[in-house]
């Protein structure tokens, strides 16, 4: 790696660990932007621009549904997408929560939020976990 490329990968990793640390911080995110356009990383600078409170809050609230679902975040997200394109039902263990039982107009609220993906209202009311028992 030349010396410029790794200069250019730990400032990265800099702006990265910063807002790792504050996820929230909406002013190191558009100078990160601003420096990720700069260094040809156009579409992760998209991505920042795109950021916003609400859009993290929702992130963080599918990050814990996951949690509770024994899944991670790209999982959740990866069978949520499967289930709108696909029809695809995603089986849990025998201990499979309430929440995608009952939560499921919020469930399609937050990730409509998180991913900048529409939900039309007739999915909205609909779970796409099924339990293994």
């Amino acid at each position: 790696m030349s010396k410029g490329r790794k200069a250019r990968e730990e400032e990265k990793k800099a702006f990265e660990d910063a807002l790792l640390a504050d996820r929230y911080d909406g002013d190191t995110r558009k100078v990160f932007a601003d420096w990720l356009e700069e260094n040809g990383y156009d579409d992760e600078a998209v991505l920042q621009r795109s950021w916003t409170p609400q859009k993290q809050q929702a992130e963080d609230w599918l990050i814990d549904y996951a949690l509770e679902c024994g899944l991670t975040y790209p999982e959740l997200v990866k069978a949520a997408n499967n289930y709108l394109d696909a029809g695809k039902i995603y089986c849990l263990s025998d201990d499979t929560p309430d929440i995608v039982f009952t939560g499921a107009d919020e469930f399609w609220e937050r990730f409509s939020l998180a991913t900048r993906r529409s939900v039309s209202e007739d999915r909205r009311g609909e779970t796409f976990f099924r339990c293994a028992c």
